[in-house]
């Protein structure tokens, strides 16, 4: 149960960002990607990385229903050249994480039904220089948590 569970959950989050994605891509190519992406990547991408559950059990009669909180992390990360590159770069992640967190609070906060509700519940900005490549620009990494709550009653 917590398997099946978590991987709904998990698939919805890469539904939720395929489709965000899709309708605000900014016209630049941006990829999706279950863990780390490989060697070539384009310069905006998410990815969709570990999952963290906590059971709890809801009730204690014979059908033993049990509440988990499945914590699922995203990095958002976005690439720019030029003087202003790190503002940019910080400018478009944050763009990215905001059309992600407004579709998924009004469109979609059940991830398609796999939920009772998710919602990104922290954030951590990080950036710099891709090492041994300054010719690269710069780049903003934005670790964002999404927090689901699933009642299983089977």
């Amino acid at each position: 149960m917590i398997a099946e569970s978590t991987f709904a959950v998990r698939s919805g989050v890469a539904a939720l960002v395929a489709a965000v994605l899709a309708a605000d891509s900014g016209g630049a190519e941006v990829g999706v990607f279950w863990g780390e992406p490989g060697p070539a990547f384009p310069r905006e991408f998410v990815c969709i990385m570990g999952a963290q559950v906590d059971v709890a059990a809801a009730t204690m009669g014979t059908t033993r229903t049990r509440d988990e909180t499945i914590r699922t992390q995203i990095n958002i990360v976005a690439n720019r050249q030029g003087t202003d590159a790190q503002q940019q770069s910080a400018a478009r992640a944050y763009t990215l994480l905001a059309a992600l967190e407004t579709r998924l609070r009004t469109d979609d906060p059940t991830l398609g039904g796999a939920c009772w509700q998710c919602l990104v519940t922290r954030i951590e900005e990080s950036g710099g220089t891709p090492p041994g490549d300054r010719a690269a620009g710069r780049y903003t990494e934005i670790i964002a948590e999404l927090t689901a709550r699933v009642r299983i009653t089977n």
